[in-house]
């Protein structure tokens, strides 16, 4: 009777560590990510998804949405990669609307590019103030031309 005394403790010890061992396991649930992500939390949303990708890298809904939250967070190009990424995983993009995908895609790029054109007119030493002024004036007709275009799409 002794020795099953000393072993209950221990298969009780044992039960806890394993109960912990299989939480430390789940995964976090989409509710809770889109959840975080619609009130803003696009720290705590992009920790989620990339806690989910270290589980299955080969989840393209994931790397979409993954995408949506550089996007809010500025990070266009970050934001392209997961989009490709999103596209190489599921060709068929059945994880969100076609046309949403392929317009949502569109407006990353190209704010991508802008962000990007911008960022390297102001790393040249060479431009004088007058050259920038004249490009950010045609980067912002393009963005204007852009909005216009986009609009009965939205």
């Amino acid at each position: 009777m002794k020795k099953y005394m000393l072993l209950l403790p221990m298969m009780i010890s044992l039960g806890f560590v394993s109960l912990g061992f299989s939480q430390s396991q789940v995964l976090p649930k989409p509710f809770d990510i889109s959840k975080e992500i619609q009130t803003g939390h696009n720290h705590k949303a992009e920790e989620l998804l990339k806690e989910v990708l270290q589980k299955d890298k080969k989840l393209a809904k994931v790397h979409y949405m993954l995408s949506q939250v550089y996007y809010t967070k500025g990070e266009y190009n970050r934001a392209l990669n997961e989009l490709n990424i999103a596209k190489k995983l599921d060709p068929t993009v059945s994880f969100t609307n076609r046309a949403d995908f392929k317009h949502y895609k569109n407006d990353v790029s190209y704010k991508a590019y802008i962000k990007d054109t911008l960022k390297a007119m102001r790393d040249t030493k060479s431009s004088n103030d007058e050259d920038v002024k004249d490009a950010m004036e045609f980067l912002l007709l393009l963005l204007v031309i852009g909005i216009i275009f986009a609009a009965p799409f939205m």
